[in-house]
């Protein structure tokens, strides 16, 4: 007689939210935040345009509201400070809020990187191999949220612990 464990886990309910302006997206982050202090989980990526975002995932309990938003120095600053723990009443002003143009889509990445880290509670690194083919994958555990950086191909994984 086999038993099975039923999924308690509850079912996450995403929502994804478009918006006209860059602007009302992050003042619908700002309410959101101010109302309930809550967890973000943000991915930072740049798109076909050179445009920097991060693709954010705002969760209350089992229920979470998804949107790109455009990311520049100001509104990086703010979602950093909100995320190690700066009290709603002393995150930085943002006033402008046109995506930062991005030349180089690596580096962007890793100096996004170090800034997250810096302020990480805890980091994880996950390799995945496939097909022959090695991929990293780096998460970072903030007070607020978490920050997952998309895979980066790793051509020899022993330079990974030199």
């Amino acid at each position: 007689n086999i038993k099975f464990a039923e999924n308690t886990a509850p079912v996450l309910h995403q929502t994804i939210v478009k918006a006209n302006s860059n602007e009302e997206l992050f003042n619908l982050l700002k309410r959101a935040i101010g109302k309930n202090p809550t967890r973000v989980i943000i991915t930072p990526r740049v798109d076909v345009a050179q445009n920097a975002y991060y693709w954010i995932g705002v969760r209350f309990g089992n229920k979470e509201l998804d949107f790109k938003l455009a990311v520049n120095e100001e509104i990086k600053s703010y979602l950093r400070a909100y995320m190690v723990g700066t009290e709603i009443d002393s995150l930085p002003e943002v006033a402008n809020f046109e995506p930062e143009q991005v030349e180089d889509v690596q580096e962007w990445l890793t100096n996004n990187m170090g800034f997250h880290k810096s302020g990480a509670l805890k980091t994880e690194e996950l390799l995945t191999m496939r097909d022959g083919v090695n991929y990293l994958h780096n998460k970072y555990t903030l007070m607020r949220g978490r920050i997952y950086y998309p895979s980066t191909k790793v051509d020899d994984v022993l330079s990974l612990v030199e």
